[in-house]
């Protein structure tokens, strides 16, 4: 029994690791596509990403869960980016900022909070439409950051996907829907300062 146990926890944490390598490396190929660029400075892939993982987890677990995803997904991306740097522009030197990584590394692990908050999303009780409305309102915030640089039809589609994800998981009614659609704004204007503070971190370091 116990040696059952411990490979199915094995296998989840290598899921989320794959879950986070992928995302990241997904990331890193979109930095240098023209189309597709948006998506590596923008958040939505890591938040649904969060989402996904933590929803009706416990605390731990879900806390857990989202730091065991984002750190592989900083460290594909920034090796990735490394990677296809290397491949569009052969011979060019080109070195990994670790101070960046270390920082990003340092968010992934304050970003489980948000595991703990998402943790709530599906369940059909006040939290979980705090928690649903939280996840709305910050993709919606990131979004429009993004866009205010230069919109796409990537992050566009991106987003309305996330959105769609994200309200599968975390809505049990229409009720409960009218309740999300009511706290989305003041957790997107709250959101708006959030996802902004990374790289006022970054542009410090």
């Amino acid at each position: 029994m116990t040696n059952t146990l411990t490979r199915g926890r094995i296998g989840a944490g290598e899921a989320l690791a794959a879950a986070g390598l992928l995302s990241g490396a997904f990331a890193a190929f979109a930095y240098y596509n023209e189309g597709l660029r948006l998506l590596a400075h923008a958040f939505v892939l890591w938040i649904v990403l969060v989402v996904a993982v933590s929803a009706g987890r416990g605390p731990r677990r879900a806390y857990v869960r989202t730091v065991a995803a984002l750190l592989p997904a900083v460290v594909a991306f920034y090796v990735g980016k490394k990677v296809m740097y290397g491949l569009k522009y052969p011979g060019m030197p080109y070195s990994i900022d670790t101070q960046t990584v270390v920082l990003w590394c340092f968010l992934a692990v304050l970003a489980g909070t948000l595991g703990l908050a998402f943790r709530f999303v599906g369940a059909p009780t006040r939290a979980g439409t705090l928690a649903t409305a939280a996840a709305v309102g910050l993709l919606l915030a990131d979004a429009a950051r993004e866009w205010l640089h230069r919109g796409s039809a990537a992050l566009a589609v991106a987003t309305l996907l996330a959105l769609g994800v994200v309200l599968g998981l975390g809505v049990r009614s229409l009720r409960q829907l009218g309740f999300v659609a009511l706290w989305v704004v003041p957790f997107a204007l709250a959101a708006a300062v959030l996802v902004a503070v990374p790289d006022l971190l970054e542009s410090l370091v």
